[in-house]
């Protein structure tokens, strides 16, 4: 079989994005070959049956530029080349503007969307899709007609608990951004500081943008007013391959996340065995018999306060239990290993 990949990125070297070149490599070992049609790339290593083009966004091209070189490669890659199925990753967008074309030469698409916004981009997606596919069935927000869950794809190899110690930190990954509600987090923080006076609250990650920037000085302005410049940590973001040590010694991991979207930082830290507690009611499958202790109310500080607290006072033996059932449940539900299995059934 031979299948075309729409991303937005193929580079080792970006933080958010880094995990594709994983994905496209894990299903290169399922087809004969892989041709990836990517926004934009950087440094990048892939298995030799898979074929990378890049229309160029990180050289300033412009938009209609941009289009040119996507329907040029595309025909070219169609023309010259046997394709069986076409899987667009996180990339609504170019599965909107290849659906008719794929739709004349009768090649199936599938469409991986998990975000709850609603876009025109999405609807045109949907429409030319044979499968829509996400990480969780409330991660999509569109008709359910055409979704199938094929979970996170989570690489459990790199994903993996590496100390056994356990810091007093409580952590946070992922961007700066005001959907994050990281002031939720920190009031909690404040809420139990007389139980954990000798923690610390790591957040690791980088503003998004200008309007990020604003909301890190904001988050810091909040910080010293809660008399926590000492206890509360902001880190950048870091390379991938570092993040196993920094979730491992991590006490706890807590996200922000709503219901109706995905983020593999949640799945990342369990599979370190690291408990994870999340606003995320999609969750309730991979959480299962420690939903009500791991689940909080989304924007909730005084009910994530009391769930922090909980799990601060369970015995170590509990807490080490709880780790290793939340990294089985992401090995059987959400592992990267599982994932093309689950994908190219589909197109057959």
């Amino acid at each position: 079989m031979n299948i075309l990949i729409f991303n937005l990125g193929m580079d080792k070297n970006d933080a958010i994005l880094s995990f594709t070149e994983d994905w496209v490599n894990q299903i290169a070992k399922h087809c004969d070959q892989v041709f990836v049609l990517t926004l934009r790339s950087g440094e990048f290593r892939v298995v030799p049956n898979v074929h990378v083009y890049d229309i160029g966004h990180q050289k300033g091209f412009s938009k209609l530029r941009l289009i040119f070189n996507f329907y040029y490669l595309l025909f070219k890659i169609l023309w010259e080349k046997k394709i069986d199925g076409v899987f667009s990753h996180m990339n609504q967008l170019f599965s909107a503007l290849a659906g008719p074309v794929l739709f004349i030469f009768r090649i199936k698409l599938i469409t991986w969307y998990a975000h709850p916004s609603v876009t025109i981009s999405l609807k045109i997606a949907h429409f030319f899709s044979k499968y829509m596919v996400a990480s969780l069935d409330l991660a999509y927000p569109y008709k359910k007609n055409k979704l199938r869950v094929i979970g996170q794809g989570i690489d459990t190899t790199l994903f993996q608990k590496t100390t056994d110690k356990k810091e007093k930190i409580i952590l946070f990954t992922g961007r700066i951004s005001r959907v994050k509600k990281l002031e939720v987090l920190i009031n909690a923080f404040k809420i139990n500081e007389p139980v954990i006076h000798d923690f610390k609250l790591l957040i690791v990650g980088d503003p998004n943008g200008r309007e990020g920037i604003k909301y890190k000085n904001e988050l810091t302005d909040l910080v010293n007013q809660q008399g926590l410049a000492s206890k509360v940590i902001f880190k950048t973001a870091v390379n991938r391959q570092q993040l196993p040590d920094i979730y491992s010694s991590a006490f706890m991991n807590i996200n922000q996340t709503q219901t109706g979207s995905g983020d593999k930082v949640i799945w990342e830290g369990m599979a370190c065995e690291t408990i994870t507690l999340v606003a995320n009611q999609g969750l309730i499958e991979t959480l299962g018999q420690y939903k009500d202790l791991c689940l909080y109310e989304y924007n909730n500080e005084i009910q994530l306060a009391e769930k922090m607290k909980e799990i601060l006072l369970l015995p170590e033996d509990e807490r080490l239990e709880i780790g290793r059932f939340l990294r089985n449940q992401v090995i059987e539900l959400h592992s990267l290993e599982k994932l093309p299995g689950k994908l190219l059934k589909l197109f057959n």
